[in-house]
Formats: C-alpha cells, sequence, structure tokens
C-alpha cells in the first residue's frame, strides 16, 4: 500500500484538476449541470491520465494508447443527449492532439471569455439583441476573425477550439464550435449546420436565424448558403446539409473531423481513423457525404503504406477497394469537389444578384 501511495496521490491531484476545470462553470441561466454529466466528463479525463493502466499484459505501449483512443471516442459518442457539453467535449478532441495542453487552464480561458460574454450581454431576452451583443463582445472587443494566413484549416491549431481563445484567429472547423459552446452555456438554442466542407450555426426561434461565426456572426439567407456552397437539392432534400444538427450529431462531426484529421494524416493511425468512422456512420445515417469520403480516403491511405511482398501480393489492392466503393458512394450522395486553394478570393454569387 505504502508503495503504491505517490500513484494515488499523483490520480487524486489529476482528478481534482479535473473537477476543478469541468465542474466548476457554472455560467448561464440553464447549463445542464448534474452529477452523472460530471462522471462523464471525468472519466473521458481519465483515459489521459492512465494510459499504463489500461494496458492489457505485454501488450506494447503504441498498442495501449491506441485503444485508449477509441475507448475515449467511444465514451464520448455514448453520452446522452441531454448531458452533451460542447465545449468540455471540444477541449478534451483538444487535449487528445495537443499532449501538453493544461485542460485546467485552457477551459479556464473559456470559462472567462463566457463570463464576459454573459456580463456584457446581460440578462436580456429578445434573440436578436443577445446575438448582436454576443457578436459584438466576440469579434469587436474580444477581436475574433478568420486565419487568412490557413483558410482551409490545414494547419491542427486551426482546427480546435483553444486556439480560438488564444491566437484570436480560427477557420470554419473551430469558430462555430466556440460559438455553440459559448452560446450552449448561456442557455442560448444555437445549433450546428452543415454545408459541403463548411459549417455555421443557427439560433432557434429568430427570423434570421443562421449566424455565420467565421464572417462576424452575420447573417445569410438559407439560399444564399445554397447558392454560395453550390448544394444540390437532393443534399438537402435528404438531410445531408442545412438540418439543424442535435448537439450529439454535433458531435459526431467534431469526431469526424479528428479522427481522419488527426488519426488519419498526423498520426498515420489509419485503423483506428476507420473503425471510427465506421461507427459514425452506422450510428448517424445522415451524416454528410464527406464522412464517406473521408472514411474512403483512410483506405486509400492505408493501401499506400502497404509495401508488397513480391509481384503477387495484392494487399494493397484489396484494402484500396471499399475505399474506392466509399468514395464513389459520397459522391453519389452529392458531393461537392474539394474547394479551390484561392476559393476566398472569388466573389459570392449571392451577393451578384440584383439586391443582394
Amino acid at each position: 500500500m505504502t508503495r503504491n501511495l505517490p500513484k494515488l496521490l499523483t490520480c487524486l491531484i489529476l482528478i481534482l484538476s479535473a473537477h476543478r476545470a469541468f465542474s466548476e462553470d457554472h455560467v448561464g441561466n440553464n447549463e445542464k449541470q448534474n452529477l452523472p454529466l460530471i462522471k462523464n466528463y471525468l472519466k473521458l479525463m481519465g483515459f489521459y491520465y492512465a494510459p499504463r493502466r489500461n494496458m492489457r499484459k505485454n501488450e506494447p505501449q503504441d498498442l495501449a494508447l491506441i485503444r485508449n483512443h477509441f475507448k475515449l471516442i467511444d465514451a464520448i459518442l455514448n453520452i446522452p443527449e441531454e448531458e452533451i457539453d460542447i465545449s468540455k467535449i471540444a477541449f478534451l478532441l483538444a487535449r487528445d492532439i495537443f499532449s501538453d495542453l493544461d485542460l485546467d487552464w485552457e477551459y479556464g480561458g473559456f470559462i472567462k471569455l463566457t463570463r464576459e460574454v454573459k456580463d456584457f450581454t446581460g440578462d436580456r431576452t429578445d434573440p436578436e439583441q443577445r446575438v448582436r451583443y454576443m457578436n459584438t463582445y466576440l469579434y469587436r472587443k474580444f477581436g475574433i476573425g478568420y486565419a487568412k494566413d490557413d483558410y482551409q484549416g490545414r494547419f491542427p491549431e486551426n482546427r480546435y477550439i483553444h486556439t480560438v481563445i488564444n491566437k484570436k484567429v480560427g477557420t470554419c472547423a473551430n469558430m462555430p464550435i466556440l460559438y455553440i459552446a459559448i452560446a450552449q452555456k448561456l442557455g442560448y438554442p444555437v445549433y450546428a449546420v452543415m454545408g459541403p466542407q463548411h459549417m455555421f450555426c443557427r439560433y432557434l426561434g429568430l427570423e434570421r436565424e443562421n449566424i455565420e461565426a467565421t464572417s462576424g456572426g452575420g447573417w445569410s439567407s438559407d439560399d444564399d448558403y445554397i447558392l454560395d456552397l453550390e448544394i444540390k437539392p437532393e443534399t438537402v432534400k435528404n438531410g445531408y446539409y442545412m438540418r439543424t444538427l442535435s448537439d450529439r450529431e454535433l458531435v459526431a462531426e467534431m469526431i469526424v473531423d479528428h479522427a481522419s484529421f488527426y488519426y488519419g494524416r498526423v498520426i498515420q493511425e489509419y485503423d483506428l481513423g476507420i473503425e471510427i468512422l465506421h461507427e459514425i456512420t452506422r450510428l448517424f445515417p445522415q451524416t454528410p457525404p464527406e464522412t464517406w469520403f473521408l472514411l474512403g480516403q483512410l483506405y486509400l491511405m492505408k493501401a499506400q503504406h502497404i509495401h508488397p511482398l513480391d509481384e503477387y501480393d495484392n494487399r494493397a489492392e484489396l484494402v484500396a477497394r471499399p475505399g474506392k466503393a466509399y468514395i464513389k458512394k459520397a459522391r453519389e450522395m452529392g458531393l461537392n469537389p474539394p474547394l479551390e486553394y484561392d476559393y476566398w478570393k472569388k466573389p459570392q454569387p449571392s451577393k451578384l444578384r440584383a439586391g443582394g
């Protein structure tokens, strides 16, 4: 027992730190704070602090960490809708890729910003005023803007929530997440909406309900988004795009981005990314075509890293086959071509219309 005391003390300190960062964050009137929620997020914190404890006998450390990654994602996907906290999940995913991220410090910064927004917005109940005041604080006073050196979010830091707070820049991969996370803390009914290779926000019950988090919180109509993003009618009809997502569906989209980018491209754990994206397509049948395309890409990247043993070795071809099928499926669902690198320099069609 004495021999294990340092380990027990270390675990206790880490759990107390996690509890401080992830449970003492009440800032809004409708904060969804309850015991099951706290237990869920403390459990998720444990995946970072005890990878060796979860190792199987004689299992290499790297395999244990891979299992840990999957267990983390699986645990997140199993959080009930009513207990989902977008901010906590966003920071946990950031901590997954940035191993030196101080969650206590970073999450404290998020809570500080949220309280500042609340103080500036006051007790206003009119949805339009809430949005105006929130936009004024975030984009004018705090100074958030788009990362003009990385319009497509190719740098890892521009895909995760903490960067928007620390550097005051972001992309459509993390700016809407921050906006929704703050709104959720304040009790505002703001949710995510997906378009082709894009995410924006929607305040339910507001006449001009769409919020473009990457452009000062400005408004565009559904018709404008459909025109500018070249959204095909069948993708709207089938619910892939332009539909208000539940919090759980937003979490799924965050995980798709995390699994394909971090697990696939950064650490090249293709099987892990493939397994997670398969789980997403199973749990969320209305996931956008991009999910199937990214799944196909992971198969193709895995195939490229298979070195044939001889001229008869067709393992790479067998791995690539389902990848090609999933990419074909994505295109049949209405997938748009990848954005051109300088797409942002071109005027939006909705602004060229008469009266636009």
